[in-house]
């Protein structure tokens, strides 16, 4: 069984190497403990608060959270339980420190987080991810994280396989692309497989994408998807939001992100998206040290 995980708060960084090895560090740190056929692997935006874009992802990425609080709460902890507000995933408060616990309530209070159990020992931290429970679809999804070249190996990708399963040699397809592409090689943490099943962080070798046309946040899957770049929408801003809203907007869609623009009561993106989700959350990334998510919405 393999957990995949998200620690956020103002102490993630601490929380998240109790979990074993690094296995990856850019923007996004991946610890990972592997004990017989379970896995963990914990990760957490090294870039935040200061960006917000590998958060978000993380958080769509991810199917548990844990969210350490340190021993200061600011306005990052109001954006984060926005967050835990809007994907909804199961998850736990680990707080170390006492006196915090109650204003950690306080705050969580009507929130989706309200319901997270507030523990502070190692031993209930692992109980508490080891115990999630995951329902999986059977629809392939692959969600992917990072992407880089192998000498004598090819094109590499790395990502999280959501539900579904994937084979070695399958021909499957890339979006919002559409491209069909082959699968060479399975590897789950330097492990050759012939198939892999959800839940994993995979990497696949493949052929037939070029390195430039690939980025975070796309999708493999052998499902039918329609694309599109404008669309019409529901929106419920957030209350505690006090800029335009429509002003260099980014919007995200399932794990990819795009700018957003706002034109006759459509939103119209500069790039397209796939409609296996059509709920979304709206952004901006030039403001500092303030409450940066304008709102949540649907796409009708």
């Amino acid at each position: 069984m393999e957990h995949n995980i998200v620690v956020i708060g103002s102490n993630a960084g601490k929380v998240v190497s109790k979990f074993g090895k690094k296995s990856s560090d850019s923007d996004i740190t991946m610890y990972s403990q592997i004990e017989g056929e379970t896995i963990i692997n914990a990760c957490a935006s090294s870039t935040y608060p200061e960006k917000i874009p590998a958060m978000l992802q993380l958080m769509e990425f991810c199917d548990f959270v844990v969210f350490a609080v340190g021993s200061n709460i600011d306005y990052s902890f109001g954006e984060l339980l926005f967050m835990a507000d809007f994907f909804k995933k199961p998850g736990v408060f680990f707080i170390e420190e006492d006196f915090i616990r109650e204003q950690v309530k306080q705050y969580a209070k009507g929130s989706f987080s309200e319901n997270y159990k507030i523990i502070k020992t190692d031993e209930e931290l692992k109980k508490a991810v080891l115990s999630n429970q995951i329902k999986i679809d059977e629809k392939q999804i692959v969600e992917v994280d990072t992407f880089f070249n192998v000498k004598n190996v090819g094109l590499v990708i790395l990502g999280f396989l959501k539900s579904g399963k994937v084979k070695r040699y399958q021909k499957t397809f890339l979006y919002p692309e559409k491209k069909e592409i082959l699968i060479k090689s399975i590897q789950v943490h330097d492990k050759d497989w012939e198939e892999i099943l959800a839940v994993s962080r995979v990497g696949f070798a493949i052929k037939g994408i070029e390195y430039e046309e690939l980025e975070r946040g796309q999708v493999i899957s052998n499902e039918e998807f329609s694309v599109k770049k404008e669309f019409n929408f529901e929106f419920k801003k957030n209350p505690f939001f006090k800029e335009d809203e429509k002003k260099n907007a980014r919007i995200l869609v399932g794990s990819i992100i795009r700018n957003a623009e706002f034109r006759d009561n459509k939103i119209i993106l500069d790039k397209p998206i796939i409609d296996y989700k059509n709920e979304f959350i709206l952004f901006r990334t030039d403001l500092q040290k303030q409450l940066r998510i304008s709102g949540t919405g649907r796409i009708l």
